[in-house]
């Protein structure tokens, strides 16, 4: 039997998914020189969950 809370070296996991996602040309570079580039998947996942929140608030009005 495997202990879960034993993990190997390392990050302990981040509890995420990765997803492709394909961006219009040019889009990834405005992202970039809004917020830079080692901050461009926080961006996304930023703009993705406030998006969800947006939405399931309107269909709960």
């Amino acid at each position: 039997m495997v202990d879960k809370l034993k993990r190997g070296p390392g990050r302990p996991s981040l509890d995420l998914t990765p997803v492709l996602v394909r961006l219009p040309t040019g889009l990834p570079e405005q992202i970039d020189n809004l917020v830079g580039k080692n901050r461009r998947a926080e961006f996304i996942r930023d703009a993705v969950l406030r998006e969800i929140a947006l939405r399931e608030g309107s269909s709960n009005a």
